[in-house]
């Protein structure tokens, strides 16, 4: 049968352990999944190298973001990978900063496409041990980056998806266990295309939408008559509101169903302001 996908993405500051804890996900889990790690570094560094760029470039730093997307979507498209020992399932892992929530969306996107499982691993590290870590690199990155990068963080935090929070400061192995559980859970429940998601609500949508129309409509109607009514009404006489009562209680009584075509909305209008005229 076929083989069920989830997408695993990493969260979490330069020198919080994402590298680390993708290769432990992969020693551990790797007898009973297909793991493959998409490392984005991998693709960065070799378009820093070929265009001659010492410092940060957006430009290329897109680059390196749709080639690494490209990786990942050309595995999904595979629909018959090859198995080894009996293996059933498939765990991408997406090795990368993704600290807005921004990033993680293109991911979220491409489980939709492919209605497969995600679940996202946020590395909670205090910003001091990121720091130290990071300048222990061969490539570090710079100092004043990872600390800008903490204070725009946006840690997972979407009810709808499956996350989980990961202390840093502990061996990566310790986190197996949870990242399991969150890689069953996330398996269970592969994500739906937008569309079939907006199917289920469209009809409600479509008669909130209606009804705020008419609201609209029918104020302009009420608008349209109060100066006349300050002109001839009498001191006391709260015609004003007894016209807008009458306005809400028509609302509250139209069959919003009936009333999607132009020409339906326009033969309720003109019942409305009958109704008003009468109260006058």
């Amino acid at each position: 049968h076929e083989m069920k996908t989830v997408l695993l993405v990493l969260c979490g500051l330069p020198g919080a352990g994402k590298s680390t804890l993708a290769q432990s996900i992969k020693e551990n889990l790797g007898a009973t999944a297909r793991v493959c790690i998409i490392s984005f570094d991998d693709f960065l560094r070799p378009l820093e190298a070929q265009m001659g760029v010492a410092h940060f470039r957006e430009d290329v730093w897109k680059r390196e973001r749709e080639a690494a997307f490209a990786q990942v979507e050309g595995l999904l498209q595979n629909e018959h990978p090859s198995r080894e020992c009996g293996e059933e399932r498939q765990i991408l892992v997406l090795d990368d900063n993704m600290y807005y929530h921004g990033m993680r969306q293109r991911a979220v996107a491409l489980a939709r496409k492919y209605c497969i499982g995600y679940c996202c691993l946020y590395l909670d590290c205090p910003l001091d041990l990121a720091l130290e870590r990071n300048a222990a690199r061969s490539t570090p990155v710079p100092a004043a980056v990872v600390v800008r990068m903490a204070g725009r963080l946006e840690p997972p935090d979407e009810p709808a998806l499956i996350a989980a929070r990961l202390d840093a400061r502990l061996p990566a192995d310790m986190h197996i266990p949870a990242i399991r559980d969150a890689l069953d859970r996330a398996l269970m429940s592969p994500l739906q295309p937008l569309a079939e998601l907006q199917a289920h609500s469209s009809s409600e949508q479509q008669v909130a939408s209606l009804k705020h129309t008419l609201e609209i409509a029918s104020r302009r109607v009420l608008a349209a008559r109060m100066p006349f009514l300050t002109a001839t009404s009498s001191p006391g006489s709260n015609l004003g509101e007894r016209l807008n009562r009458a306005r809400r209680e028509m609302m509250a009584a139209a069959d919003l169903t009936l009333l999607a075509e132009s020409a339906a909305r326009d033969c309720w209008l003109d019942s409305l302001r009958d109704t008003l005229a009468v109260i006058e």
